[in-house]
Formats: structure tokens, C-alpha cells, sequence
């Protein structure tokens, strides 16, 4: 099991492999396709702050929240570097809370970090966090990964954890492209009838 002193550990020692100077792929498809338009941004388990600093630029307001207080300094840094304003918070994601509603929120590799047993928390603080007609974007490892965390997750597990969500796009991972290992997820909350 994860927690804050092992995911301060990988940014210590530079053993974070996931850490990337370069925005995520997909959201940049996301953003520029229109798919995504500017607005309140969450960003769970932002790192070293590449995907805000990259939506900021793009007009984008965030709020960056890590659990590792390593990788928000290099967060913090970066974002002077580019003259940007982040509003960056250590936090663990099962515990964040904030009365602002998000009209996107962004996962890029926590959830399959999070134990069995709290994927109803973490699923439960999305829903409150997300507006009504608010998008989620999730990253997460295909199924064939894990049975232990970092878990892997096939579409129809994504499908019975987010059950109160619907798919609007599944991009299969690619084991041959670094850049696309993850399966990629873009959700909506369902509308009640």
C-alpha cells in the first residue's frame, strides 16, 4: 500500500518514471479537438505540475492537488519558471474537499492506486466535486497489469465503479508506445430522467 512518505520517496530519489516534462497525450487531443473547453480544473495526483502548467496555458484555471509535498515544490518551481498561477494543495485524494465545482477533473494514474476498499470514497468525492455537465478524464492500467496496487482495469470494471457516469470515449492502452500505456477514459455524469 501506497502513502505519503513512499510517493515522497519516488520524487526524493527520482525514482518517478511517470514524471514527464512533456503534457499527457490525450489531453492534449482532448483540448485540442474542443472536446474540453476552458474552465475550473481539478487535477488529482498532479505531480510535478506538467498537465496544469499545460492548461493553464491553455486558459484553463487549476487547482493541483498531490499527496507528495516533493513533487509540489518542483510543481511550484516549474510554475514560476513559466509565469503561471497554481493553486497547488497537499492532499491525499480521498480526502480533499473543496465547495468549488469543477467543470473537469483529471486523473493521470492515481485510481489504480487506490485499494478496493476506498474506491467508494475516491468515486463519491469526484462525484461531489464534478458539475452536473462536468467531464472526467481518468488514465488508469489495463486490466492485464495487477491484482495488487498499481491495479489494471478492464472497460467494463471502469464501467461497474463508475456506474453513476458514462463513457463518452475508451482509448486502449499500447504497450509498445510509452506514451500510451495507460487506457484512457473520458467520462460524463449520467443525467437523471
Amino acid at each position: 500500500m501506497y502513502n505519503k512518505e513512499n510517493w515522497d520517496e519516488h520524487y526524493r530519489s527520482g525514482n518517478a518514471p511517470w514524471n514527464s516534462d512533456k503534457p499527457t497525450r490525450g489531453l492534449i487531443d482532448l483540448v485540442d479537438s474542443g472536446k474540453i473547453k476552458p474552465c475550473k480544473v481539478l487535477e488529482l495526483g498532479c505531480g510535478t505540475g506538467t498537465n496544469a502548467i499545460y492548461l493553464i496555458s491553455r486558459g484553463f484555471s487549476v487547482t493541483a492537488i498531490d499527496i507528495a509535498k516533493t513533487a509540489l515544490i518542483e510543481a511550484k518551481e516549474k510554475a514560476r519558471k513559466t509565469n503561471v498561477s497554481i493553486d497547488l494543495v497537499n492532499s491525499d485524494i480521498l480526502y480533499f474537499y473543496s465547495k468549488t465545482k469543477y467543470g473537469f477533473i483529471l486523473d493521470i494514474g492515481c485510481f489504480h492506486y487506490i485499494e478496493p476498499q476506498d474506491r467508494s470514497i475516491y468515486i463519491k468525492n469526484l462525484e461531489h466535486h464534478l458539475k452536473s455537465d462536468g467531464k472526467y478524464y481518468l488514465n488508469c492500467f489495463p486490466f492485464a497489469i495487477s491484482s495488487c496496487s498499481p491495479y489494471g482495469f478492464a472497460k467494463s470494471q471502469i464501467e461497474n465503479c463508475f456506474s453513476n457516469f458514462k463513457i463518452l470515449e475508451a482509448i486502449k492502452s499500447s504497450p509498445y508506445n510509452f506514451d500510451n500505456y495507460l487506457d484512457s477514459y473520458l467520462l460524463k455524469k449520467k443525467t437523471s430522467s
